[in-house]
């Protein structure tokens, strides 16, 4: 099964802070998938809304997500997922500077 494209369900400027904006991401993940090392400018909130995936954060213990489990990560954090026998169904909301790219890849 081959990765859906992200969704951008809706991108938009935070009036009571200026110079920010909100982006909610829908993403589907199949089974047995590894995503590559990368970051965001600013913080990412990760809601699991089907399947299961494990986040590896770089100096930080392994973090294993199921449906309904939800977690931050700080911007500049360095991070991947790996799903297992299940795919995974996620919702990522990224609060960061406007304009700014959604995600670098880390270089190996």
């Amino acid at each position: 099964m081959e990765k859906k494209p992200s969704i951008i369900l809706t991108k938009t400027e935070l009036t009571a802070t200026p110079g920010k904006e909100i982006l909610v991401i829908l993403n589907e993940v199949p089974p047995e998938s590894t995503g590559s090392r990368h970051y965001h400018p600013g913080d990412e909130v990760i809601h699991i809304l089907t399947g299961a995936i494990t986040f590896t954060l770089d100096g930080k213990p392994d973090v294993l997500l199921k449906a309904g489990d939800t977690c931050h990560i700080p911007a500049q954090q360095v991070h991947y997922g790996t799903t297992a026998g299940e795919g995974v169904t996620f919702l990522s909301i990224h609060v960061q500077e406007t304009g700014s790219l959604r995600r670098r890849l880390e270089a190996e």
